[in-house]
């Protein structure tokens, strides 16, 4: 049977929309995240939906140290202390990649990497070492790195199981980062007391570059797509990996600690505040100095996670948040009796990944909770088929599976029936072409609510839309009037 290749040809077909401009002033205000005593907090990340990170604390269980996720839509928390099924020591340096969690447990005194699938509850043992000790372990996708105790830099596909060394045997590494392109990390050469450098391994290329050649001290270096940043003593440096060119960005005196990037945005620590830096703008803002002791900060879009050692007793996170806005324009409605109503509700959020959807109506001449209740969505990315965190040609093929079923047929799935009509056409393939290789900051969610109204429904409703990233809540309100089908 001959075969034809349609969907390339379809994906020119483009469905736009607006981006979102969100500038300083549009943050929205601090919240806290309490944790349950004093001590340190380390390690942080964040990646929108889920907080990670490592807390020292006097009441750790073990009095060591234990490892959280902090889930900001239900505001629930995870604690990695014993997900494996086994007692242990010690949980640290936790990193986040879409679901996924990698984290270092010390298991008979000798630290493992573990990872960690919030959307499976199951966790995989990746080393078992007993006379060596893992370390500065990163996750991107199926793929996670981390360095051995020969100061060598492994990388381990989840995927197949497959696990090799990929840095350079004269070097021993001291920190790495791992994105698509490859792996960025410090080292210096093995038995020496030299400086320590930083270097860029290109996975498509199997080839590793040496990007600076200094004694100066260095941070751990981050990457995004093409550009990667550091701090070099007090200044900050960004290297293109395209043209292979490294630049002084901005002297920033007192600054400490380690960078985050993410959206072109830098954020540090200077002094106890917490700074921003905009690589596109050149726009200097400082997130948070009203008290001292803000440090470790971690940024996802314009979500921006910290450390606050500022209160006497406790120790508490904080994020800045953006509120979620609508993308869609509702309307009044009109309807008669049996007919059914559709209401496509879309939601964009630059720091949020998921958002809650809700929608209810009251009869104009009711006093009291809601009339009728609509449907309620946790939202995951438009699109996102295989639940990995982002749409890819991974999701277009497991939509060709399903492309030009209808409701009834074997190779139909509600899952790929975007526009929840029983037909999966061209419609829901537009849908899928809105979120295909999306940038956070142009991600959209969408929820759709449906109501048959009866003859017992005739009468006017206002019909209430919320939407909600756990933190802030925006609404929109529209009518709807049913009228007899007659």
């Amino acid at each position: 049977m001959k075969t034809y290749s349609l969907f390339p040809s379809i994906l020119i077909f483009a469905t736009t929309f607006a981006f979102l401009s969100v500038q300083a002033n549009e943050l929205g205000p601090i919240h806290n995240l309490q944790t349950e005593c004093k001590g340190g907090i380390y390690n942080i990340d964040a990646n929108g939906t889920y907080v990670a990170y490592q807390h020292d604390s006097s009441c750790s269980s073990h009095d060591q140290s234990d490892a959280y996720i902090y889930d900001v839509m239900r505001k629930t928390k995870i604690k990695l202390n014993g997900v494996a099924g086994y007692g242990s020591t010690r949980q640290y340096h936790p990193r986040l990649s879409g679901v996924k969690v990698v984290f270092l447990d010390a298991v008979d005194y000798m630290t493992d990497v573990f990872v960690y699938d919030m959307y499976q509850r199951s966790v995989t043992r990746l080393t078992n070492s007993s006379l060596e000790t893992e370390s500065s372990p990163d996750i991107y996708g199926n793929t996670v790195v981390w360095i051995n105790n020969s100061g060598e830099i492994v990388k381990h596909e989840l995927s197949t199981g497959e696990q090799t060394v990929i840095s350079k045997g004269e070097l021993t590494a001291s920190s790495v980062r791992y994105d698509y392109r490859g792996a960025i990390y410090n080292a210096r050469y093995r038995d020496t007391y030299g400086p320590y450098n930083i270097y860029f391994f290109d996975k498509k290329t199997n080839t590793h570059t040496q990007l600076t050649d200094n004694s100066l001290k260095k941070s751990i270096p981050v990457l995004e797509y093409n550009t990667a940043v550091w701090f070099e003593g007090e200044t900050l440096i960004k290297y293109d990996l395209t043209t292979q060119t490294k630049s002084e960005v901005v002297s920033i005196p007192g600054v400490n600690g380690n960078p985050s990037f993410n959206g072109g945005k830098v954020v540090y620590s200077v002094n106890g505040s917490i700074h921003q830096y905009n690589l596109n703008t050149g726009e200097q803002f400082v997130v948070q100095n009203e008290k001292p002791g803000q440090y470790s900060p971690a940024i996802y879009a314009d979500r921006i996670v910290w450390a606050d050692y500022s209160e006497a007793d406790v120790v508490n996170l904080a994020t800045l948040n953006t509120k979620p806005r609508f993308g869609s324009v509702l309307n009044n409605r009109t309807v008669t009796v049996d007919e059914e109503v559709n209401f496509y509700v879309s939601a964009i959020d630059v720091d949020h990944p998921t958002l809650f959807i809700n929608n209810y109506f009251m009869p104009t001449t009711y006093v009291g909770h809601p009339w009728f209740l609509g449907k309620s969505f946790y939202t995951t990315l438009l699109g996102d088929l295989n639940q990995d965190g982002s749409v890819t040609d991974a999701d277009l093929e497991k939509f060709k599976t399903h492309f030009l079923a209808k409701k009834g047929d074997e190779n139909y799935s509600w899952e790929a029936d975007f526009t929840n009509d029983g037909y999966i056409n061209m419609w829901d393939l537009a849908y899928l072409r809105i979120n295909y290789q999306c940038q956070p900051t142009a991600c959209r969610r969408v929820g759709i609510f449906r109501w048959t109204p009866k003859e017992e429904h005739i009468g006017s409703y206002i019909n209430y839309f919320t939407v909600s990233d756990g933190l802030e809540t925006v609404d929109k309100e529209t009518w709807l009037h049913v009228t007899s089908a007659q």
